[in-house]
C-alpha cells in the first residue's frame, strides 16, 4: 500500500517452501567476545541455510576462566544430519573467524518458553568432551605427545584430546594461539614461533617439528618429566638471564624485515592478526618489554630500551636500511631507535608509528607515573566502561591488583591465563614504561614520519589533530594514512585488515623504489 509504513521487529524468519513462514530468532542479539562485537542472529541466518539444518540458536557462554565463548545449539533434519567439521567448514566459506562458533551441540528439540521463544536460559552447557572430529581419537603415544596434549586440555579446557586433533576446531583461536606457544617457549627455554601453530595445528605435527627445529630442548624436557603446571627454572629463568625482546611473529619471507614496538603494557600478541594479513613473504618481529617473564629487571629510559632493542634487531639484520614501527607509547621507542641507527651511519627507510602523540603521551605519563596501581590500569583500559575506583581502592593491593586483572581478562584486555605473579610483572613493566614516557623528551628527527591515524578520535579541547605533535618533530614530514576504528580496534578485525592494506600499501611502494630485497640479512 503506497505510504503505509512497514514496523522493523527485529524477528529473523525465512519462508518455507509450503509458503509458510518459519520464525528463526532475533537479530538484536549482540555480544562481544575477544573484542569483536558479534550480532548472534547473522550467525544463526548463515547456519540455518545449511540443508541440514532444521533449527539453531547461537549464544555465547562464560566458561570457568570467564572468557566467553561461541555455542551453537542445532536441530537437524531427520533425514540429513551434518557433522561438527561440516558445519564449522560451511561457516568458514561465510563468516570470519571470530563469528565461527567453538562448540557445537546437537538437540533433539530447542527449549521453549511458555510463549513458544526459544529458552535461551535452558540451553544446556557444552561438555568439557572432545567435539566430533573428522579424525579418530589417537591417544598420545610419546613424552612429547602427551606433554603438548596436556598443555592443550588445561587451555581450550577440553578433557580427551587425540594427537590428530585440530587446535582451532577444538576452540582455539589466533589470541590461545599466541599464549599457548608463549607457553610452551618458556617450558622449552628456546623461542617457538607462532606461526608454527597454524602450520602444524596437531599434536601429531607440531611434535614432529619440535624434535626436528629443537631436539636438545625436548629430550631435556621429556627426560625431566616436566610437569606443564610447573614454571621453569634453572638457566632459563634466572633472575641474571639475559632475554632477547625480539619476537618472531612472522619471520618467513625474502623481503626486508618489519620491526614494530610493543605498546606500554609491553606484550606484542596485538599485532599477530597485523603480520598476519601482510602476508607470507613479509617478515614481521615484534619488540616485546624486558621483565614481563621476571627474568630482568624492566628498562626505565627509553634511550636504554631503544637501545637494546637496536642491538636485538641488528642481530637479525646487521645493516640497514631498516623498517621500523611502534604503536602508542611504542612509538616513542620506535622514534628513538631511528635517532640512534642514524647516529651509527645507518639508512631508515620507514619510521611508521600508529596512533600516538609523542609529547602528549610523555606528559600524560607524568601525571600517571606517580598514581596507584589501580588508578594506572583503569587509565590503561580506558576504552572500556567506567570503574568504581573509590570501591577498588578501600581493598587491599593484592584484592586491587586481582580485581583489575579479572576486569581486563573478561574484556580481552590481556591474556586470559595471566597468573597473579605474571600481573605482578604486567603491572611493574608498566610502571617502568611509564617512567620511561614521562622522562623522554624527543629530539627533531632529520627523515620522514609514515602516520597511520585511527578514524575514531577523542575530541581534544583545542582541536587539535594527533598528526600535528609529530609534523613539529619530523623534518622530513609526516605522511598520514587513516584507518578505520579507534585506538584499540584498528589492531582488532575486522579493521586490521584495513590497517594491514594501509601498512602493505606503503612498504610495497618503498620496496619498489629502493628493491630491497631479503638479501644481505641473517634469516
Amino acid at each position: 500500500e503506497a505510504g503505509a509504513r512497514v514496523y522493523r521487529t527485529g524477528d529473523l524468519a525465512r519462508y518455507l517452501p509450503d509458503g509458510n513462514i518459519e520464525y528463526v530468532g532475533r537479530i538484536d542479539q549482540q555480544v562481544k567476545v575477544r573484542g569483536y562485537r558479534i550480532e548472534l542472529g547473522e550467525i544463526e541466518a548463515v547456519l540455518s541455510e545449511h540443508p541440514s539444518v532444521r533449527e539453531t540458536v547461537v549464544i555465547a557462554r562464560e566458561d570457568e576462566s570467564r572468557e566467553k565463548r561461541l555455542v551453537a545449539y542445532v536441530v537437524s533434519r531427520e533425514e540429513e544430519e551434518a557433522s561438527v567439521s561440516e558445519l564449522r567448514g560451511y561457516l568458514k566459506e561465510k563468516l570470519p573467524e571470530y563469528m565461527i562458533p567453538s562448540a557445537f551441540l546437537f538437540l533433539d528439540e530447542l527449549p521453549l518458553t511458555p510463549n513458544g521463544k526459544v529458552d535461551r536460559r535452558a540451553l544446556p552447557a557444552p561438555e568439557h568432551t572432545r567435539p566430533e572430529q573428522e579424525k579418530a581419537y589417537v591417544a598420545p603415544r610419546t613424552g612429547l605427545e602427551a606433554i603438548l596434549t596436556g598443555m592443550w586440555q588445561r587451555m581450550l579446557n577440553v578433557d580427551k584430546i587425540g594427537i590428530y586433533d585440530d587446535f582451532f576446531e577444538l576452540g582455539g583461536n589466533s589470541l590461545k594461539a599466541a599464549i599457548f606457544i608463549n607457553k610452551l617457549e618458556e617450558r622449552l627455554g628456546e623461542r617457538v614461533r607462532v606461526v608454527v601453530l597454524f602450520k602444524a595445528p596437531s599434536v601429531q605435527a607440531l611434535a614432529s617439528y619440535l624434535n626436528e627445529h629443537h631436539p636438545d630442548a625436548v629430550a631435556r624436557m621429556c627426560v625431566e618429566g616436566f610437569d606443564v603446571d610447573e614454571s621453569m627454572e634453572g638457566a632459563s629463568r634466572s633472575k641474571d638471564a639475559t632475554v632477547s625482546p625480539l619476537v618472531e611473529v612472522q619471520p618467513e619471507g625474502s623481503r626486508r624485515p618489519f620491526f614494530c614496538v610493543h605498546p606500554i603494557g609491553g606484550h606484542v600478541y596485538c599485532y599477530a592478526d597485523l603480520a598476519r594479513y601482510l602476508g607470507t613473504d613479509q617478515p614481521f618481529y615484534g619488540l616485546q618489554s624486558i621483565g614481563l617473564r621476571g627474568e630482568q629487571e624492566p628498562h626505565t629510559r627509553i634511550a636504554d630500551m631503544a637501545a637494546d632493542y637496536v642491538r636485538a634487531l641488528q642481530a637479525v639484520q646487521p645493516q640497514g636500511p631498516y623498517l621500523l614501527g611502534g604503536y602508542s607509547f611504542g612509538s616513542m621507542v620506535a622514534f628513538e631507535m631511528a635517532q640512534q641507527l642514524q647516529s651509527q651511519g645507518q639508512a631508515i627507510e620507514l619510521l611508521a608509528l600508529f596512533d600516538t602523540e609523542i609529547v602528549f603521551l610523555s606528559n600524560r605519563a607524568k601525571e600517571s607515573e606517580k598514581a596507584d596501581d589501580a588508578t594506572i590500569l583503569a587509565n590503561l583500559f580506558e576504552h572500556l566502561p567506567p570503574l568504581p575506583l573509590d570501591r577498588i581502592r578501600r581493598l587491599a593491593p593484592d584484592e586491587q591488583l586481582s580485581y583489575m586483572i579479572e576486569v581486563a581478562k573478561a574484556n580481552n584486555v590481556i591474556p586470559p591465563d595471566l597468573d597473579f605473579s605474571q600481573a605482578r610483572n604486567f603491572v611493574k613493566v608498566l610502571r617502568a614504561n611509564l617512567k620511561a614516557a614521562a622522562d623522554y623528551v624527543p629530539q627533531p628527527y632529520p627523515g620522514q614520519i609514515t602516520f597511520f591515524q585511527a578514524s575514531e578520535q577523542p575530541e581534544t579541547e583545542d582541536g587539535r589533530e594527533p598528526s600535528e605533535d609529530l609534523s613539529k618533530l619530523a623534518r622530513g614530514g609526516v605522511k598520514v594514512f587513516e584507518v578505520p576504528g579507534n585506538h584499540v580496534s584498528m589492531f582488532l578485525r575486522p579493521h586490521v585488515q584495513a590497517l594491514a592494506e594501509s601498512l602493505k600499501a606503503r612498504l610495497d611502494e618503498i620496496h619498489a623504489a629502493h628493491n630491497l630485497t631479503g638479501k644481505g640479512f641473517n634469516a
